[in-house]
């Protein structure tokens, strides 16, 4: 009577199994985190009632162009900041990912022999 081929899982593939996912959930989580980085826009100054606007009209064109550029370079400050939090997230994640691919391999290569 032939007999399949059994073999006991060894204790350390077991361990670098777990290890590989435990590491690949937590870069699974800073990927979560880096898709929801918010943008956090500068809150805007309250409109002044008394605030004497110019008469002329050239005037009144020129405040409102700086004012607007004021408002886009703020707006660009905000994504910039939050693009470099995301690309940090993402470092961070990748590095996990491949921690965790290792493991898991080394796990299989393991548990194979």
């Amino acid at each position: 009577m032939k007999q399949g081929l059994t073999s006991t899982p060894q204790p350390i593939a077991i361990a670098l199994a777990i290890a590989g996912l435990i590491v690949g959930l937590i870069g699974a989580w800073y990927w979560l985190r880096s898709a929801r980085v918010p943008l956090a826009l500068p809150e805007g100054e309250a409109y002044d009632p008394n605030l004497i606007e110019p008469v002329e009209l050239e005037l009144k064109a020129l405040t409102w162009h700086v004012e607007q550029s004021r408002v886009n370079q703020s707006t660009w400050e905000a994504q910039v900041r939050a693009s470099r939090e995301i690309g940090r997230l993402n470092a961070i994640a990748a590095v996990l990912t491949a921690v965790a691919l290792v493991l898991s391999t080394v796990s299989a290569v393991i548990a194979a022999s």
